[in-house]
């Protein structure tokens, strides 16, 4: 049990988790929308938030690369969230930062 109120291993590894739950929903809705637009907006901005991984459609391998990059990302996300979270609860205490 580490000192520190907020365990930055479980926040990185939630936020990879939740993050990673979006992207798969994120695509499953793509593939239900009915508009030819709106599901070409909808692969254009998803294609943009992974980093135009796939090429011109999303395959098995640019799926997987796209769920990679997005858990990976939340999960560095979600371990900022909580180093800062313990810096800034250290410094409200007066206690030394524990990050």
């Amino acid at each position: 049990m580490s000192s520190s109120p907020y365990v930055p291993g479980e926040w990185a590894r939630a936020f990879g988790l939740v993050s990673g739950f979006f992207f798969i929903l994120c695509v499953v809705w793509s593939y239900l929308l009915r508009d030819p637009v709106l599901q070409d907006l909808h692969m254009q901005l998803l294609r943009l938030f992974t980093l135009d991984i796939g090429g011109p459609g999303m395959g098995v391998i640019s799926f997987i690369a796209g769920l990679v990059i997005t858990a990976v990302s939340g999960g560095v996300f979600g371990l900022l969230v909580a180093m800062s979270l313990n810096y800034f609860a250290q410094k409200r205490t007066g206690g030394t930062p524990v990050v």
